[in-house]
């Protein structure tokens, strides 16, 4: 997998099933993480998870974007 061009999505585990269909149509080359659904009732956790998974992604060097799939 090239590093150049890889997303990394980091997401509701509501969505997964979704996020990993539309990732497999795609010729980018694309890695998944996803948090446990309700997970947006505790914004503070949710806040402090996301940049840690950010931080995490980030500091790897893995990728050439991060992708945030959230919403209510």
């Amino acid at each position: 997998m090239s590093k150049s061009n890889r997303v990394h999505v980091i997401a509701c585990g509501v969505l997964a099933i979704d996020l990993r269909r539309a990732a497999a149509r795609l010729t980018t080359p694309v890695t998944t993480e996803f948090f446990e659904g309700a997970l947006h009732e505790r914004p503070g956790e949710l806040r402090r998870r996301l940049q840690e998974a950010i931080d995490r992604a980030s500091a790897a060097g893995e990728c050439a974007r991060i992708v945030i799939g959230y919403g209510v």
